[in-house]
């Protein structure tokens, strides 16, 4: 069990894949995202964004957003001195949503028959959540309104994630997904992929340049063959955005 959780009580537990079969194409990502709620307490500033809770699997596009608070909100018990939350919208499954636009929907691959997974199976909390949530009048609020506190993970570097990759539980995926395509979204994804080959390359970062989104044949340690299609991450910056917009836009014409 998770020793993680967050505000207001849920736990923070360990992500499974959002698949359990062979698929032809595996996503690759960083660490999972959260279920976020717009939080108004009483006398106090809104926060836009709190993490309450696990995303439902990894790359969640929010589509459900309003029963999966609702079913978060009856679970604790919410109290309402606590004063009043709501779904954060837009924020809620926007890598998801990116992944589904961006990437799968390009290739004409279908989310159901897709394993989507991450380097990190635990939700990690940004530094300007913490910030917020650490400043004396929230400890206050917390306290006094006896609110479960949070103890969450920091947000990592790219390094931290490369070295606290998962690299068993990956390498058991890749066996029992048996894909024939890959796909790595960022340079940590980029690089943990690439320890988990049978003769790992010399690339440790994307290139916004003109061979971005170019695939490669590959063997994982496993002696599986595989195209690998390394890509930047939904909140990669704007010069990768721009290649991967002309990725996209190649990829459409040929697929």
């Amino acid at each position: 069990m998770s020793q993680y959780r967050y505000l207001f009580g849920s736990p923070a537990a360990h992500r499974p894949p959002t698949a359990r079969q062979r698929c032809h194409t595996l996503v690759l990502g960083a660490y999972p995202s959260a279920l976020y709620v717009r939080w108004m307490p009483l006398r106090l500033s809104p926060i836009t964004a709190v993490a309450i809770a696990d995303e439902p699997e990894p790359f969640w596009d929010g589509h459900d957003e309003e029963t999966q608070v609702l079913r978060w909100r009856h679970s604790i018990d919410w109290d309402l001195s606590w004063g009043e939350v709501r779904p954060a919208g837009r924020l809620n499954g926007s890598s998801g949503a990116w992944l589904n636009r961006n990437v799968l929907a390009p290739l004409e691959l279908p989310r159901h028959g897709v394993w989507i997974t991450d380097c990190i199976d635990v939700y990690h909390e940004s530094k300007s959540a913490k910030a917020r949530l650490d400043s004396p009048q929230f400890r206050r609020l917390i306290s006094r309104g006896r609110i479960p506190d949070r103890q969450l993970p920091p947000h990592p570097t790219e390094a931290q994630i490369v070295k606290c990759a998962q690299l068993q539980r990956l390498s058991d995926e890749l066996r029992d997904c048996h894909p024939t395509r890959v796909i790595t979204l960022g340079n940590a994804a980029l690089r943990v992929f690439n320890a988990l080959l049978e003769r790992p390359m010399s690339m440790t970062k994307l290139s916004p340049g003109r061979s971005y989104g170019n695939s490669l044949s590959t063997r994982t340690a496993h002696g599986l063959l595989v195209e690998w299609i390394p890509l930047a991450h939904p909140a990669a910056p704007a010069p990768y955005q721009e290649a991967h917009r002309r990725w996209k836009a190649r990829t459409q014409l040929t697929v």
